[in-house]
């Protein structure tokens, strides 16, 4: 096989991934993908909230389980506008407590680009 033919066949290949990438089903499937992780890191997040509950506060069973029924109501509260629900809340504890959470760990929520953390 002849250069010219390999860069024919990587051309047809380059054209066939980005109509794939482009088709509604595979950025559906992203989407589903992007949710999926960001539940999984959501849940990881509450088994740590938990653990210094337990270990720092005593908590048992009613309280967490108080604490787990709080977060399932923020996360469905939240689903549809999550950036500003955090933006706002990390405006909450600068405002309140001087503790800028977001900056503690070098995050910042992305709005056209800007810096709000």
């Amino acid at each position: 096989m002849g250069y010219l033919d390999k860069m024919h066949k990587r051309a047809k290949i380059n054209k066939l991934i980005k109509e794939v990438m482009n088709s509604y089903e595979y950025k559906e499937a992203m989407k589903k993908e992007n949710e999926q992780q960001a539940l999984r890191a959501y849940c990881n997040f509450i088994l740590m909230a938990c653990d210094y509950l337990e270990l720092k506060h005593n908590y048992g069973q009613k309280g967490l389980n108080n604490f787990l029924k709080f977060a399932n109501e923020r996360l469905h509260y939240i689903a549809d506008d999550n950036d500003r629900y955090f933006d706002e809340m990390n405006q909450y504890f600068v405002d309140k407590f001087k503790v800028n959470v977001l900056e503690t760990f070098n995050l910042a929520i992305e709005d056209g680009g800007e810096d709000n953390g």
